[in-house]
């Protein structure tokens, strides 16, 4: 059969360890890494950084925290959580997605003329009120 030709692709590693056996030992992985960063003057970065910034792509990308933690082994999600990263630009967007919901619960741009938070010294009235909406 075909699938005797084809060893099972459990048996690959994407850094395969001396002699091709089994994966690339961890502290190994680091010191090859460090060793490249030092010839290069690049700081701050480690076989860490690279875990904690495929963690914070997966959840940018919209992948469930649930697999994300499923993939990186994290017990819970409160320790996934302290991995991921929240930029400036991730916290205004969040915010400025806000604005465009009103408080009736649409959308303000299917509405150019509905205030968020219409001006109370503008009606007369309750009925003025109800009569805008």
């Amino acid at each position: 059969m075909l699938v005797d030709y084809f060893p099972s692709p459990r048996t690959y590693n994407l850094f395969s360890g001396r002699g091709g056996k089994g994966h690339i030992n961890v502290d190994y992985a680091a010191q090859i890494l460090r060793k490249a960063c030092d010839k290069l003057d690049i700081e701050g970065v480690s076989t860490h950084s690279f875990r904690r910034t495929a963690l914070t792509q997966m959840s940018n990308a919209g992948i469930p925290l649930r697999v994300i933690q499923e993939i990186s082994g994290h017990r819970t999600l409160d320790e996934l959580q302290k991995y991921l990263e929240v930029t400036d630009a991730q916290v205004r967007g969040a915010v400025s997605s806000l604005s465009m919901i009103s408080h009736l619960g649409k959308p303000r741009y299917d509405d150019p003329s509905l205030e968020v938070f219409p001006n109370p010294s503008q009606f007369r009235s309750i009925t003025d009120l109800e009569s805008r909406q």
